[in-house]
């Protein structure tokens, strides 16, 4: 082995692959690596260790693995052709060359290793100690930047709220457990409805045919001619009627439950001035922010509009009082003939009563408690709705035949989880690869879907070029951490079968983007650690603009080209800061600017898999964290890695004499020394863990405010000053063009009576226009003052007073809004 060794070079040894034969041993790759094997020496230098059954499948897989144009082996540089001789050029040099590493190699293996004095034994045992006390105050360092992060993550969850308890499976269990008091309440009535009152019917076993009034039955489910519904099959036959009124009770309590209950913003909102001014405010809002920013917004406007309680008691009477006498005694009058013959008990009204203030429980924790988890929403099909078998449920389903083409009624009420689309609805890879087909290859998100979690392939031809197209899960995910976003990322790009190299990466940023996050800027050196920065020139920054008019290129792009923005360094490293429009020739032309480039491997990919190894999950996070200590400079990580050197020289030291008897305090420092890695290790990963969760919730929540106090008390001087200078120079405008003198008080306004109604002018007390006593103020001070009086007014009327400035104070919602704002800081961190 240490003749290939040297006959190939260690700088090819990636390209050796040792195939094992697999035999009766259950490990056999294991016992290969360890460093007592003969192939260590391959492997710890970058050769492949594998199991190969001798089956082609296999055999062809492990040979389309190897590099179809590998660098030449070391033999090529020592040994030349000869056509004269036959014999190749410097073949026995060559030779003897190898043999007598080989001999020399194994002439230091057994050389006595030189003797050890006591002094020098005391010294490694100092230096141990030293490197001990060392990794001990180093791991005390650790322990507690560990604790401060889990303090500082739990204290940000419990500041915003965030404290979910809710799990899926609960809001599962009481969606079922609200159907099935649905069934039961609709079961027993139909139950005792039957047993008390078919006999007025005269039949036996009585159909919906039979029912007193049956053009008024089919007038309610809203039959037609040739068409099923609860009061007639299409071929005109009737179901009995127990069965009737069983599914038309749940058929009635699931759409009232739905649409007053359910479907609102708040249920008590459908008979508010603005009904729908909520909900059209929560969906704007969902296109707007992250998902859980919006999520919570949503859980504090309602729990802020329920005023603390679960309940509206005079609200729940008001709906069982309307379902009772709308819908539930029209359809027992149907039946049964005469307007209150037959009417529901207070029993039946109380279980009625309970079921609704069940709906609103399970509504209060759906809008009100649930926020990491999405938005659930229940759901009810009306009476002719297409027949859907993807969102929909056949009630006692008939395996020998298929369902109906349409819904008849939907007796059991069903559930959707959903997410906002995030402040980057109008970026990502995927509609940059829409764009550039001028179609949708796959669908984007419309705020109902996750955003991309997995990588997709689409080729596209452009002229003579062919592209392959890769659409790749972004941050901000609503499914998962930055973090794992980076880890996903670099399987994908060293974890497949043969390594493949890239021709160039495109960031999308939207227009809308923050720039001043620091968890952005932290996304960004680790992406410049991922692709090195001999690739950075393949690299662009994209900002998509919105479509709108004429756009300055220069002036959209100014902020990414900020010193202060995450994306500087890289533009100085040599990546291209550009904008674009979602039009498929700019984005083909975006494409054909990579086009002469030869594909190219990342760092990443040169450091984790081109020794052979396919990286497992440990060496992605080992790596994470390196580029993470590099970047950030975060000096009290670096621990472990000081500690690992630490040990590592001792070790060596050490090693030279290890076949030397060591005293037990040596022995025993040692012992201590590695377990004490080990566990500067496990905390140095546990708070890596911790800081991408604290970053990650940052992230979702969009908390990247860094404006100062003094920022704000600056803008007000900034509004005030301009306020000032506009109003001196338009007073002296004024008075120079239309003033004279004879007009220089406000004593000789031409309509001084009207002046002093516009400044509400008392006798007693004087005003603008005049004083007490009757005297005007000069003309020029009056119209200055007067004019930044007016402006100050209607900048607080106007801009500043509503809670948007689009909305007017006399607008509703602007009233609505700034008392439900009122009730949230009440409520509310």
């Amino acid at each position: 082995m240490e003749s290939l060794r040297h006959l190939v070079g260690d700088p090819w040894l990636s390209f050796v692959t040792i195939a094992i034969v697999p035999g009766p041993d259950s490990d056999p790759i294991t016992r290969f690596q360890e460093s007592t094997s003969p192939f260590y020496t391959l492997y710890s230098r970058g050769a492949k260790v594998l199991s190969m059954p001798l089956e082609s499948s296999r055999v062809q897989e492990v040979l389309l693995e190897f590099e179809p144009s590998p660098p030449l082996p070391r033999w090529t540089q020592k040994v030349r052709p000869s056509y004269y001789s036959g014999r190749p050029e410097g073949l026995d040099r060559f030779i003897e060359e190898i043999t007598k590493v080989n001999r020399t190699e194994s002439s230091n293996k057994t050389k006595r290793p030189p003797k050890i004095t006591l002094e020098e034994s005391e010294a490694s045992r100092q230096q141990l100690q030293d490197t001990l006390d060392q990794t001990e105050a180093e791991l005390q360092s650790l322990r507690s930047q560990l604790e401060q992060t889990q303090l500082e993550y739990a204290s940000l969850r419990s500041e915003l709220q965030l404290n979910d308890n809710t799990e899926q499976s609960k809001v599962v269990q009481s969606l079922n457990d609200l159907n099935r008091t649905i069934d039961d309440f609709g079961r027993s009535v139909a139950e005792y409805m039957v047993d008390n009152f078919a006999a007025i019917l005269n039949k036996d076993d009585p159909t919906a045919l039979d029912a007193s009034n049956f053009t008024g039955l089919q007038r309610q489910f809203g039959h037609q001619g040739g068409k099923p519904s609860l009061a007639a099959s299409s071929r005109g036959e009737g179901l009995p009627i127990e069965d009737v009124i069983d599914l038309a009770l749940r058929s009635f309590l699931c759409q009232m439950l739905y649409k007053s209950v359910f479907l609102p913003f708040y249920p008590t909102l459908t008979t508010s001035a603005a009904p729908g001014f909520m909900d059209s405010l929560y969906e704007e809002i969902r296109r707007q922010v992250s998902p859980t920013v919006a999520a919570k917004w949503r859980a504090s406007s309602f729990v802020a509009l329920s005023q603390g309680n679960k309940f509206n008691h005079s609200v729940i009477e008001s709906q069982v009082e309307s379902l009772v006498m709308s819908d539930i005694q029209q359809l027992l009058s149907n039946i049964f003939g005469g307007a209150d013959t037959v009417t529901l008990t207070d029993d039946q009204r109380k279980k009625l009563q309970d079921i609704v203030t069940l709906a609103w429980e399970f509504n209060y924790m759906l809008k009100g408690e649930v926020v990491t988890l999405g938005d659930f929403q229940p759901l009810c099909y009306e009476r002719g709705t297409p027949f859907n078998p993807k969102t929909m449920v056949e009630f006692e389903p008939d395996k020998k035949r298929k369902p109906g083409d349409i819904a008849i009624s939907t007796v059991r009420l069903g559930i959707t989880l959903s997410y906002s689309k995030g402040i980057a609805q109008h970026a990502g890879p995927l509609i940059l690869i829409n764009a550039a087909f001028g179609k949708n290859v796959r669908e984007l998100s419309n705020g109902f879907e996750l955003a991309t979690q997995d990588f997709h392939f689409v080729t596209l031809g452009s002229g003579r070029y062919k592209f392959m197209l890769v659409d790749s899960p972004g941050f901000d995910n609503t499914s998962f951490s930055d973090a794992e976003v980076m880890t996903r990322l670099i399987r994908f790009l060293c974890c497949g079968k043969a390594l493949a190299p890239v021709t160039g990466v495109i960031y999308v940023h939207p227009q809308e983007g923050y720039l001043g996050s620091g968890i952005l800027k932290r996304n960004m050196l680790l992406l410049r650690s991922l692709l090195g920065d001999s690739f950075l020139n393949r690299l662009t920054v994209l900002l998509v603009h919105r479509p709108k008019g004429e756009v300055n290129h220069q002036k959209i792009l100014a902020p990414l080209l900020d010193s202060r923005s995450p994306f500087r360094t890289l533009y100085d490293l040599g990546a291209r800061v550009e904008t674009i429009s979602l039009e498929t020739q700019p984005v083909r032309d975006l494409l054909l600017s990579f086009a002469e480039k030869g594909p190219e491997f990342m760092s990443v990919q040169n450091e984790l898999s081109r020794s052979g190894r396919m990286p497992n999950d440990g060496d992605i996070s080992t790596y994470l964290t390196k580029c993470a200590r590099i970047k950030h400079g975060a000096h009290a990580l670096t621990g472990p890695k000081v500690m690992a050197t630490g040990l590592s020289q001792i070790q060596n030291h050490i090693s030279s004499s290890s076949r030397q008897p060591l005293t037990k305090d040596i022995k025993k420092l040692e012992v201590q020394l590695a377990e004490s890695k080990k566990q500067a290790e496990d905390f140095s990963s546990q708070l890596q863990q911790h800081l991408s969760q604290y970053t990650a919730l940052c992230s979702q929540l969009q908390i990247h405010e860094n404006t100062e106090q003094s920022a704000i008390v600056q803008n007000l001087i900034d509004i005030n000053r301009r306020v000032e200078d506009l109003a001196l120079s338009l007073s002296q405008y004024l008075v120079d063009t239309y003033g004279g003198q004879d007009k220089t008080t406000t004593q000789y306004a031409a309509h001084l009576s009207e002046l002093k109604l516009l400044f509400e002018h008392d006798e007693k007390e004087g005003s603008l226009v005049q004083s007490s006593k009757g005297e005007g103020m000069l003309l020029d001070d009056f119209l200055d003052v007067a004019i930044r009086s007016i402006l100050c007014e209607q900048l607080y009327k106007r801009i500043f007073a509503p809670f948007h400035p689009g909305l007017s104070r006399s607008d509703p919602r602007d009233q609505y809004t700034i008392k439900l704002y009122n009730h949230i800081k009440a409520k509310g961190t």
